[in-house]
């Protein structure tokens, strides 16, 4: 139904004969038997609201309303849609109908089908409930994301804030080039308030977008409190590949915040067996020790040290796990891009007059 832009109310007590006496406006252009019609279908709707069939009723005022906008059919189509629980359209119906102007010389109908809107407006309104939903990654950093609730978009600047939906189930998806869609199932009753969280997951093989938010995919870094922003990130050079891009980048007069991505040990494994092996060949170095400087007494009474062989062997060994095991340390644990692709990672050096930014890879 086209929105009735002066508001609908009225009580159901209000007769179907005071449509009645109701002619069109001149600007209307309605033709004696259109008239007729409509309010033949509001006499209809008026019947089947009393009867309780408001989806029944709803249709033949919501009819009756395109041929002839009178404030109290709007105000019938108002209380039909709050009965059917739809209550977010019943209060802009309502909203609309007591917000119009009344021209003046209108049938007092009229003017009670607004007084009543407003009315029964301030009872819907509390009852309708209301969701936010939040999605990750937020669409700053994800172009192209979409939300639909029940298929229907949802403007993007309301991810976060609190919007109000009809009572009931609703579905609830958001998707965006390079992830696998999420979808949720909500069902909320009236005055409820609901969070939804939708986290999206990038397909396989797909690629970060540059964004200004996400410098990691080739954007530009926030920084300072003036809004400026840093270089892109260079290019990662191909696995043994010369670096396309090594040396300093000055920007006098502008701010620099580190670029960071998540990174993960080469080799969990062998960087936790090397520290096994350290503390293995720590042990075996001080009871080989131990071994060579132990004493003892031969029949004669000289000072003898038995195990001395064998302790040296026992510390050698301890000495060589111990390398062994920092070479395991070093080269398992070293810090790399959980992105195949690896990552820059800048210095910056902070000054008066402006960010250097020394890159490394």
């Amino acid at each position: 139904m086209k929105r009735f832009r002066f508001a609908c109310a009225l009580s159901l007590s209000l007769a179907a004969d005071q449509l009645a006496g109701i002619r069109p406006a001149a600007a209307q252009a309605v033709s004696d038997a259109d008239r007729r019609a409509a309010r033949d279908l509001y006499q209809a709707g008026s019947e089947a609201q009393k009867a309780g069939k408001f989806a029944e009723a709803l249709d033949a005022f919501q009819r009756s309303f395109s041929v002839f906008e009178a404030p109290t059919t709007a105000l019938r189509v108002a209380q039909c849609q709050a009965a059917l629980g739809h209550l977010v359209e019943a209060e802009e119906d309502y909203r609309a109908l007591g917000s119009a102007k009344i021209p003046e010389g209108s049938p007092e109908a009229f003017t009670q089908a607004q007084q009543a809107a407003r009315v029964e407006m301030a009872q819907v309104t509390p009852r309708i409930p209301s969701v936010k939903i939040v999605t990750t990654p937020l669409p700053s950093q994800a172009p192209g994301l979409t939300v639909t609730i029940d298929g229907q978009p949802m403007n993007v600047a309301l991810v976060g804030a609190s919007r109000p939906v009809n009572p009931g189930s609703h579905k609830i998806v958001a998707s965006a080039p390079g992830f696998v869609p999420a979808e949720q199932m909500l069902t909320i009753q009236e005055r409820e308030t609901r969070d939804v969280a939708l986290v999206l997951r990038r397909t396989a093989g797909a690629q970060p977008v540059a964004t200004a938010t996400n410098p990691a995919a080739g954007g530009y870094a926030p920084i300072g409190p003036t809004g400026n922003r840093g270089p892109a990130p260079p290019v990662a050079p191909a696995s043994g590949a010369e670096a396309p891009y090594r040396g300093v980048y000055a920007r006098p007069g502008s701010w620099s915040a580190p670029y960071t991505q998540a990174t993960r040990r080469e080799s969990p494994g062998l960087y936790g067996g090397g520290i096994a092996l350290v503390v293995v060949g720590s042990i075996g170095t001080l009871v080989g020790l131990g071994m060579m400087s132990a004493t003892d007494t031969d029949a004669t009474g000289a000072e003898t040290r038995p195990y001395g062989a064998s302790g040296a062997v026992v510390t050698l060994a301890g000495i060589a796990a111990i390398v062994g095991g920092s070479t395991m340390i070093i080269v398992g644990g070293r810090r790399v891009p959980v992105n195949a692709q690896g990552a820059w990672m800048p210095l910056v050096k902070m000054s008066p007059t402006g960010a250097t930014a020394a890159w490394t890879f």
